[in-house]
């Protein structure tokens, strides 16, 4: 609960989408491959985005360490 009292938004959206409506939708194949595309070229722009700074971090302390060794 927030200052207000009233529970903040994401936990209000979190039970809306817990309840869902009967909806008679229909989904076609084109629709449920762009969303896996879009899923995984997603995990794959956050594995790239965060392989770089984890490597640049590692590459920082090998040559600190180095430094160190060589003294």
């Amino acid at each position: 609960m927030n200052v207000s009292g009233r529970p903040p938004g994401w936990a209000l959206a979190v039970v809306a989408l817990s309840f869902p409506a009967l909806a008679f939708a229909y989904i076609d194949p084109g629709t449920g491959a762009y969303v896996i595309q879009t899923v995984i070229a997603v995990v794959g722009a956050a594995l790239f985005y965060v392989s770089r700074p984890i490597r640049f971090l590692k590459d920082l302390f090998r040559r600190h360490l180095k430094r160190d060794s060589s003294n």
